[in-house]
């Protein structure tokens, strides 16, 4: 496999109430070769989300890539039977264009998105922040759960397939435990 270069992002600094730009840089460097399972991830969604603001106070490192963070992605490579070339990949391996991941690091799955559904929303409404609303919603007896502008597309593509595509990665996700005897 050629040689492939990826840019991610480092905290050079910790912010002082809201972060700037000048805190961060992209910074490009060669991505390792794959290992027999694992396969190589060309990321096209990252999620930015709320609990990111207290790790750039104490949790990242500084002038290192950002290591945590909600991708999708499509292997672009693989030496994992489980992680196909082409397919789409979510994972929480950071902010980066191009991240090397195995197919049994916790969190890594293939995604089947459902027909309509854009992928970015699989890290959104459809994600871990999106779900845990939604699911509230649902255990506590609302009826109309998909808020505007969304409701009407979100609802019908919730009925025709999010919701057993999410069945699907969410059994995917379930391990049995081993029996003893």
């Amino acid at each position: 496999m050629p040689r492939v270069t990826a840019r991610s992002i480092h905290l050079l600094a910790r912010p002082q109430g809201v972060p700037t730009t000048d805190l961060f840089a992209i910074v490009e460097h060669d991505v390792p070769d794959i290992a027999a399972g694992q396969a190589l991830v060309s990321n096209r969604f990252l999620s930015v989300d709320p609990y990111m603001r207290q790790l750039m106070d104490d949790g990242w490192p500084l002038n290192a890539p950002l290591g945590q963070g909600r991708v999708i992605g499509r292997v672009v490579a693989s030496r994992a039977e489980l992680l196909p070339e082409g397919a789409w990949v979510f994972h929480t391996s950071g902010w980066s264009t191009h991240a090397v991941v195995a197919a049994d690091q916790p969190g890594v799955r293939v995604v089947e998105p459902a027909d309509g559904i854009p992928l970015s929303h699989y890290l959104s409404v459809l994600g871990g922040t999106g779900l845990t609303a939604i699911f509230d919603a649902v255990e506590n007896g609302e009826e109309d759960i998909f808020p505007d502008p969304l409701s009407a597309s979100m609802a019908d593509a919730w009925r025709n397939g999010a919701a057993k595509a999410l069945e699907r990665q969410n059994a995917a996700l379930v391990q049995p435990e081993p029996v003893t005897s």
